[in-house]
């Protein structure tokens, strides 16, 4: 089993092998000062007897692409998990932002978009989007302004009446990003 990773403003491939990530060099110059979006220092996660994650290391500096690709059971969702703060190390470190990642404000601004969108199918296209605007606490005129933005950068605009379940599945990942 392999999984390799792809990340950085210049890219960089690393094989990692069974279980085991490999350090990524970091790819931004660390000269500046910037803080890595998201570091993971020699992690290890395990459920129940099973490694999912031995001696993970990894950076990738702030303005930078990722990819995580491999077969089933080396260990992407598990690092995802860890870096958005729905699960913690066995052992190691994650961080992201330079903080904990159930730490909320190390999270604002993060989003997550999973493969399968599950959205209402009955429900219209602004009121899914207003609702994940009020419930990161927007209110009133300024979370409608930002929904209509958001929609319109998406280019659901035109599309914000229409019903989630008359959209094709490409349009309804849109709605899932916004």
């Amino acid at each position: 089993m392999r999984l390799l990773a792809w990340g950085g403003a210049r890219g960089c491939w690393v094989k990692l092998g069974l279980l085991r990530f490999a350090a990524c060099a970091r790819v931004v110059s660390a000269s500046l000062g910037a803080v890595n979006a998201l570091e993971l220092r020699n992690v290890t996660k395990g459920y129940g007897g099973r490694l999912a994650l031995d001696g993970v290391s990894l950076e990738l500096a702030e303005g930078s692409a990722l990819g995580l690709l491999g077969p089933n059971g080396a260990g992407k969702t598990t690092a995802l998990r860890l870096l958005l703060g729905f699960a913690a190390p066995s052992r190691g470190e994650v961080r992201l932002r330079g903080r904990d990642p159930r730490d909320p404000e190390a999270r604002r601004g993060v989003g997550f978009l999973p493969e399968r969108v599950s959205l209402p199918e009955r429900a219209r296209v602004a009121s899914a989007v207003e609702l994940s605007a009020g419930l990161a606490g927007m209110r009133g005129a300024d979370r409608d302004a930002a929904v209509a933005e958001m929609l319109d950068y998406v280019g659901l605009g035109e599309r914000r009446r229409d019903r989630i379940g008359d959209l094709s599945k490409g349009l309804r990942q849109r709605v899932g990003f916004a």
